[in-house]
């Protein structure tokens, strides 16, 4: 078969050609596959993992030696990080709670208007606006319920 430039073949039988060679060598010179044998070699591959947010030390110490100064830039991009967390965490509980304390007092306001008609004669309005408050209380709390239910989901998915 003709060689040609590009072809696959080429390779192939440049790799023939050279255990043929080795094969040829070592036939020669009994000695060089005594040394051979007598040398072992290892191979090994590790595979390294961490989890976390911030590497181990030692992983730490490579970066640093490829890098200076980026061992510790990794960890304080790590701090900020958290810290940043930590805040928004800590808004959306206090926006929760603000939340809570309006629809508490709105709730109240309501019952106090309710008990304020009730007392003056308007019974029929004052049931209707305990009514609507305790209609909308429950919307509230199921829609909380079926809301949170689904960020969990949505989470896990």
């Amino acid at each position: 078969m003709p060689k040609k430039p590009g072809n696959k073949n080429t390779s192939l039988e440049s790799t023939d050609n050279q255990t043929e060679d080795l094969v040829a060598s070592v036939i020669e010179n009994p000695e060089v596959l005594s040394r051979v044998l007598e040398t072992p070699t290892v191979q090994a591959i590790v595979l390294k993992h961490f989890q976390g947010p911030v590497p181990p030390p030692a992983m730490l110490k490579e970066y640093d030696d490829i890098i200076p100064g980026l061992a510790n830039r990794l960890v304080e991009l790590t701090e900020k990080e958290q810290a940043h967390r930590h805040r928004t965490e800590s808004d959306s509980i206090k926006i929760a709670t603000r939340g809570q304390v309006m629809a508490f007092c709105v709730v109240l306001i309501v019952i106090v208007t309710a008990i304020l008609f009730g007392l003056h004669g308007n019974t029929v309005l004052a049931g209707i606006l305990v009514g609507i408050d305790l209609a909308a209380l429950v919307t509230a709390f199921i829609a909380g319920k079926y809301y949170s239910g689904k960020a969990t989901t949505d989470e896990n998915a």
